[in-house]
């Protein structure tokens, strides 16, 4: 049951680009497959895995956070339960904090990335330069 549904979304991701590819660059049913999926793996792929490496990493930071946290308001708990607040009140505002920071990082992160540039018609009649599909030039 589960295999045919992941079938089914990565033969949707592959061709989600395919006629576009078609069209724009004149190319057969099988390689605009091909490169639909390539253009999906280029710019999503690498975004996704960045994405995750960067909430894997401050998502460990925040539970390791809430776990002393715990610990500690625990153990202020049986003495004073002001400074159990107390504790309680840093261990939010530094889970936030480690939040709001991870946030900005993605952020930062997925706008660095260098991402591919599209194709420019050309107004011009003229032959494209070699290298070039479909009258395409790239944007300077």
């Amino acid at each position: 049951m589960v295999r045919p549904a992941i079938v089914s979304v990565a033969w949707n991701l592959a061709t989600f680009l395919a006629v576009t590819v078609l069209v724009m660059e004149g190319v057969g049913p099988i390689e605009a497959v091909k490169r639909s999926g390539g253009l999906l793996k280029r710019t999503w792929g690498e975004q996704v895995v960045g994405n995750v490496g960067i909430s894997l990493v401050f998502g460990l930071l925040a539970l390791a956070v809430i776990l002393v946290g715990g610990a500690l308001v625990a153990m202020l708990a049986s003495v004073a339960a002001p400074l159990a607040i107390g504790a309680l009140v840093l261990v939010v505002i530094t889970v936030t904090a480690i939040a709001l920071v991870g946030a900005a990082v993605s952020g930062v992160s997925a706008s660095g990335r260098p991402r591919p540039r599209p194709c420019a018609r050309r107004a011009d009649p003229a032959p494209a330069p070699p290298g070039c599909r479909n009258g395409c030039s790239p944007r300077p």
